[in-house]
């Protein structure tokens, strides 16, 4: 289902850089290749983002120093364990994009 709608959203940006006289256009290109992608990066970061378990996040915090501030106890704990998924569905259309 996602392929399909991926292919009807590139139809529908071609046709519509046509009428604009956008085509060839580098600028156009990056725009329609994240407008494309961003589908499959949100998948990607919200999965990953939704299996982080917040008990891990709580023990750690239970553990290590209760009296941090909101500020540094997002910086210490949730940082490091939420840090990947974000770059993860950043590079991953990228890659799939140099593979066509």
């Amino acid at each position: 289902m996602l392929a399909w709608a991926c292919g009807i959203a590139a139809i529908a940006l071609y046709y519509l850089a046509g009428k604009l006289g956008r085509i060839g256009n580098f600028l156009w290109l990056g725009l329609c290749q994240a407008v494309i992608a961003m589908p499959i990066a949100l998948l990607i970061l919200l999965s990953a983002l939704h299996a982080v378990d917040p008990n891990l996040e709580r023990a750690a915090d239970a553990r290590r120093s209760p009296h941090l501030h909101p500020r540094a106890r997002a910086k210490a704990i949730a940082l490091p364990i939420e840090a990947l998924p974000p770059v993860t569905s950043a590079v991953f259309p990228l890659i799939c994009r140099s593979m066509k």
